[in-house]
């Protein structure tokens, strides 16, 4: 009887740390920067349906924590680098399954096919434009009841309306998930 209760307490011990210490409350995101830039600290925008959710730093070694407590069942979350003087560009897309490290190299080496990068979200290059960083073309889309809709895509390129860029900012846009990558 002794020998089977000390059996019993040694496999309750061993389920217990093999599954109650097991760090899930957390997903890791480590930012490895292949060029050394100005900014130690970068930091990563959490969004779903386009509805901030959270804005993370990194520490001084690239790793950022995100804690499971934001995240809902069967949700989608995107994260985009938005650090200072990079404007938004989406990184990969997590949920409530995520599970390890994931290790993001920047800037980001996209796969191309015919001369565009495959989107990273849908893996499709249909609606993919090249982002130019200039004063875009006045172009006029539509007037509906007096109201003008201006496109940032104009002959094939997306005009992102400022000069100033990095090797840490977007270089495509896709119009199908609408992100720039």
């Amino acid at each position: 009887m002794k020998c089977m209760r000390i059996i019993l307490i040694f496999a309750f011990s061993i389920t217990l740390y093999s599954f109650g210490f097991d760090n899930k409350e957390i997903i890791e995101i480590r930012l490895i920067l292949n060029k050394t830039y100005g900014v130690g600290l970068e930091q990563i925008t959490i969004k779903s349906k386009k509805e901030i959710i959270s804005r993370i730093n990194s520490d001084k070694d690239g790793l950022v924590t995100i804690s499971r407590n934001i995240m809902k069942d069967s949700i989608d979350y995107d994260l985009y680098l938005t650090s200072l003087g990079v404007e938004g560009t989406y990184l990969t897309t997590i949920n409530s399954k995520t599970t390890g490290t994931i290790q993001i190299t920047l800037p980001k080496q996209y796969k191309m096919r015919t001369g565009k990068a495959i989107c990273p979200k849908c893996n499709k290059i249909s609606k993919v434009y090249k982002v130019i960083y200039t004063d875009p073309p006045i172009v006029v889309i539509k007037v509906v009841r007096g109201d003008t809709v201006y496109s940032p895509i104009f002959r094939g390129k997306y005009y992102m309306d400022t000069d100033v860029t990095n090797d840490l900012n977007p270089k495509w846009y896709c119009e199908k998930d609408d992100i720039l990558y």
